[in-house]
């Protein structure tokens, strides 16, 4: 990028911090390039771009008009990128049909078009993750319906001998609400907390390619440690509380039958 024409040309070059990362230029306080004739230019580092500003300034390299012509070839009088404004909002996609007849070499792009590509991709990079949490949701709902099917032979042995030994058919089902209650419970706090180191202290390695793209400059993702009961709240009603119920259905379907009938048939 190449300040405005007013700015002073120093000869010295202002970097982000991926850019000086990558290319190492801690020590040297200098950048190389190769121009357009192939010549080696090297370019002074006056400064570099502090970390609170990452997020638009890691992969930018500000030089002097004088210096990126140098580099890029590009003759006096002439510019890669030009930016018009339009008084008239709606007129924006007449003026950039005008200029692409006018100049059919040249690429014109409205700012519409760029907010277009820009939530096309945030789109595809929430389904990408909706993909992966319907697979969770998916699994979660298997081994649910599963423990609603019926128990093992294990778990209808325990609950033939309670009978057998005097146990009312409520206190059969208390015991069993509490233990699904606790496992439920376990798993949902395990859950919260591994999340929880997961999403802020290992910064997201699972996702995180999915979330700020494959850019090799993007600045690191450090995100502020929040946590919303209400989500807590939804998460917890739609998995600890079907989990609890539904693990009464089988043991009560077992603990009405005859305890005999039960351990003979195991």
């Amino acid at each position: 990028m190449v300040p405005p024409t007013d700015a002073p040309d120093d000869g010295r070059a202002k970097i982000g911090s991926e850019v000086s990362r990558t290319r190492d230029t801690g020590a040297r306080d200098e950048m190389v390039f190769q121009a357009a004739d192939g010549k080696v230019l090297t370019v002074p580092v006056a400064e570099r771009f502090e970390s609170a500003s990452a997020l638009a300034t890691a992969d930018l390299i500000v030089l002097s008009e004088t210096t990126f012509r140098r580099i890029t070839g590009i003759p006096e009088g002439f510019a890669t990128d030009l930016a018009v404004s339009v008084r008239n909002p709606a007129e924006t996609a007449t003026i950039a049909e005008k200029i692409s007849r006018r100049l059919p070499d040249c690429r014109s792009v409205t700012r519409t078009q760029m907010q277009s590509t820009y939530e096309t991709i945030f789109d595809w990079r929430s389904g990408y993750v909706l993909v992966i949490y319907s697979a969770a949701i998916l699994a979660f709902l298997i081994f649910t319906l599963d423990k609603a099917t019926g128990l093992s032979a294990e778990e209808r042995g325990e609950i033939a001998v309670l009978k057998a030994v005097g146990w009312d058919t409520a206190d059969v089902l208390l015991l069993k609400f509490w233990e699904g209650a606790a496992v439920s419970l376990a798993a949902f706090g395990i859950g919260v907390i591994g999340a929880y180191l997961h999403v802020f202290q290992a910064v997201v390695p699972l996702f995180a390619h999915a979330l700020k793209g494959w850019s090799v400059l993007y600045p690191p993702l450090r995100l502020a440690p929040a946590v919303s009961a209400y989500q807590l709240a939804v998460i917890f009603a739609f998995t600890v509380m079907p989990y609890t119920l539904i693990t009464i259905v089988p043991a009560w379907h077992t603990a009405v039958t005859d305890p005999d009938t039960v351990l003979r048939n195991g």
